[in-house]
């Protein structure tokens, strides 16, 4: 099979693995994509990342498992606004990328709309591109439009917390409410920041602990006027080397 036929093949098989398990429920025809083969390459034959926290699947015997599992129980989807690219190819080898919007079908009484991003590795097994690695991934519902992470999310988490400290709780409150900044780090290399005021990053002008840790990437060192940075380096210094007498 020529390299191009390879690829073209490798493109229709990762959208068939994604319709068997996402539209068919058939997980014994998805799983008849993925490669079984042990005696090259890899001792474990195939792998799949799934959405999941804990959905690491690091070989055949684990993927065979999973899915057989899943059996009847993953609801019937629609698959929608499909595209599917060649990432990579040579030799025997194919990495292709399938992106498909993810509805459950009316009947199933639930509904979500989830954009889905599939990236599958194909190698040649005589002469079928097999899978040997399925990464899936969605993406960050926390994260706002513009945001490299979700700081506005992390923000409200940050406030909320604050909220919750009351008198019951003194030094907390005291910390949180004091009208003078405050900030505590490690004393560490690059002395990492574990807690700043809302007075600290109010008077720096920022709108959030998590904005002025990002700014300074959490280095104490970054939140001090370079003139007068050696002061507080030398009481840094200092606690630092008072620690390792103690140890």
């Amino acid at each position: 099979m020529k390299q191009s036929e390879f690829c073209k093949k490798a493109q229709q098989n990762a959208i068939a693995v994604l319709k068997a398990y996402f539209v068919e429920s058939n997980m014994e025809k998805a799983l008849s994509y993925f490669s079984k083969d042990c005696s090259s390459w890899s001792k474990d034959c195939s792998s799949w990342i799934g959405w999941g926290e804990n959905e690491l699947y690091l070989n055949y015997p684990d993927v065979f498992n999973t899915f057989t599992r899943r059996t009847g129980e993953i609801l019937r989807h629609a698959m929608d606004d499909t595209t599917c690219h060649v990432l990579f190819d040579g030799g025997n080898f194919c990495m292709v990328l399938v992106t498909a919007t993810i509805t459950p079908a009316p009947q199933t009484g639930t509904y979500f709309k989830e954009n889905a991003r599939f990236t599958f590795a194909f190698r040649a097994e005589d002469g079928e591109p097999k899978v040997v690695q399925l990464h899936s991934s969605a993406p960050w519902h926390k994260l706002q439009v513009g945001e490299l992470y979700p700081q506005e999310e992390g923000s409200k988490a940050f406030f909320k917390l604050e909220q919750q400290l009351d008198g019951s709780n003194l030094p907390a409150f005291t910390a949180a409410n004091t009208p003078n900044g405050l900030k505590c780090c490690l004393v560490d290399k690059d002395y990492p920041a574990m807690y700043i005021n809302k007075a600290l990053y109010k008077l720096a002008g920022y709108n959030s602990m998590t904005e002025m840790l990002t700014a300074t990437h959490g280095e104490m060192k970054n939140m001090v006027y370079a003139a007068d940075l050696p002061k507080p380096e030398k009481s840094y210094g200092n606690a630092l080397r008072q620690r390792a007498l103690h140890h």
